[in-house]
């Protein structure tokens, strides 16, 4: 299990009192790199004296005055107003710091991964070149990236925030749909106080948290006479900092004031938008196989669609996001029917990570992530051989459950769907299939109904989850008898 630990800054490059005593407070907590949310510098002040003079310890090919820096760079600061203004604007900014090379080009905006946590950190600025609004490059590249993320957790840091109920208020430009596209927190900073906010951002019961951390050094503020409805807590008392704490499973974030050298003020904990499986009984083997987890790459999936006869959707994107729909009387390609593809290839083999042939699957569980509720689907096993090219068209007539293209009788119906979370079906009888000689063809999504059903596909976040435990019966044999490998044992 990977952990990290990360402080968090803002509005804090003023060079004075506050700021050293935020800067003692981090680190005496000893996090093991910082982020900023913006305005690390204010003024005509050197970006070193503002910055470098208090946090260089954590830069990396750092060329200042006040030491030797970091050997590896472990600071990762946001773009504020005031850096494109003041200390020598961006392009000084630019010129100080050592940026991870990213997928956007540039080091305006970018992101990162540290240990379960990717980072993505916005320019929010309006005089950003590739826009700050849901409809600009910028926000093209972090869906994108959010989409691809496999790491357990994803952050999006920003200096104007989305929603606060500061001086400054909300920015409507950046009002994007971070939920949707995979975020699990949203970090920012410009007004001069502390808020969490706590936000349902389309109306489906998930709940991702949006704090202002402006309190870093720069002079504190007030906040406005009316709070956002999804004002959680507010603090503006004393300067601080946050301090953050991920690992595979928890995400907890912590706000911590420099009165009395340091106080706990507000804490908030994340919880994992899908719930592994339990370890399997003593006695039973298990493998858990999801896209991008531990090197697996093997799930494909598609769509066929009725309405489009010969389009592929093999990487499908549905209303912004990578998903899979399930859909009767698809109203977006002409009221006609929409099947799903699901396959975990290499689930049966020799290796260590794959279900050996002839063994007992005392439970197989499949888990995916609702993006949109619905009346649910048929899970027929595939006896036709496809892949993510396949069409409507190249079925014939899409798919039929006729013992020839699937099996007639469905091994899973899932009923209603729910439009958030994960659900988790018993898919036993197909993997014993597979597991007794059955060739693997993953399954078919027949549609129950016309409400279509949407669940995140293996090139978006969370992908399926396949979960099996086996058991075999067998003698342990020397290497040199008779025998077939099958991971670690040798089936008779």
């Amino acid at each position: 299990m990977s952990a990290v630990t990360f402080a968090v800054i803002g509005d804090y490059g003023i060079d004075n009192g506050d700021e050293l005593a935020v800067s003692n407070l981090v680190k005496s907590q000893n996090p093991e790199f910082v982020v900023t949310v913006g305005d690390n510098s204010y003024g005509s002040q050197t970006l070193d004296t503002a910055i470098g003079k208090y946090y260089s310890d954590y830069i990396g090919d750092y060329k200042g005055s006040y030491g030797s820096g970091s050997e590896t760079n472990r600071f990762f600061p946001a773009l504020g107003n005031h850096d494109w203004s003041d200390g020598g604007g961006v392009q000084a900014y630019l010129d100080y710091f050592t940026l991870p090379e990213s997928s956007s080009g540039n080091e305006r905006y970018y992101d990162f991964v540290q240990g379960p946590v990717h980072f993505f950190v916005l320019d929010s600025d309006p005089s950003e070149p590739n826009g700050n609004t849901a409809d600009s490059v910028q926000a093209g590249w972090l869906e994108a990236g959010l989409e691809a993320s496999v790491t357990p957790w994803q952050i999006v840091v920003m200096h104007h925030p989305p929603y606060s109920s500061g001086q400054h208020g909300s920015t409507p430009a950046v009002h994007w749909p971070y939920e949707a596209w995979g975020a699990d927190a949203i970090l920012s900073g410009h007004d001069h106080n502390y808020e969490r906010l706590l936000k349902d951002d389309n109306g489906d019961g998930v709940i991702v948290p949006y704090f202002v951390d402006g309190i870093g050094g720069a002079e504190l503020r007030s906040f406005s006479a009316t709070a956002d409805p999804d004002s959680a807590l507010r603090y503006q008392a004393e300067h601080g900092s946050m301090l953050v704490k991920a690992d595979d499973t928890n995400l907890t974030f912590e706000l911590w004031s420099t009165a009395s050298g340091g106080s706990l003020i507000d804490t908030y904990s994340v919880e994992p938008s899908v719930e592994l499986p339990v370890d399997p009984p003593s006695g039973t083997h298990q493998i858990i196989l999801q896209q991008g987890v531990n090197g697996y790459t093997g799930t494909l999936d598609t769509m066929v669609r009725e309405g489009s006869p010969d389009a592929s959707y093999g990487d499908a994107r549905i209303g912004g996001f990578r998903a899979v729909h399930i859909d009767a009387a698809d109203q977006n390609v002409s009221g006609q029917e929409s099947q799903g593809l699901l396959q975990f290839t290499g689930l049966i083999g020799t290796g260590a990570d794959q279900v050996p042939r002839g063994a007992h699957i005392t439970k197989a569980e499949l888990t995916l992530h609702n993006n949109d509720a619905g009346d649910g689907a048929a899970l027929h096993r595939m006896l036709a051989s496809w892949d993510e090219d396949s069409t409507w068209t190249s079925f014939g007539n899409g798919i039929q459950a006729d013992g020839t293209e699937a099996v007639a009788t469905p091994d899973v119906s899932t009923g209603q769907q729910p439009g958030s979370g994960s659900s988790t079906f018993d898919v036993t009888a197909s993997v014993q299939a597979w597991a007794d000689g059955a060739k693997n063809e993953g399954w078919a999504f027949l549609p129950a109904g016309d409400d279509g059903w949407d669940f995140r596909s293996p090139e978006g976040q969370a992908p399926p989850i396949l979960t099996v435990d086996y058991t075999l019966d067998q003698s342990i044999l020397s290497t040199t008898a008779p025998g077939v490998p099958a991971g670690n044992w040798l089936l008779l």
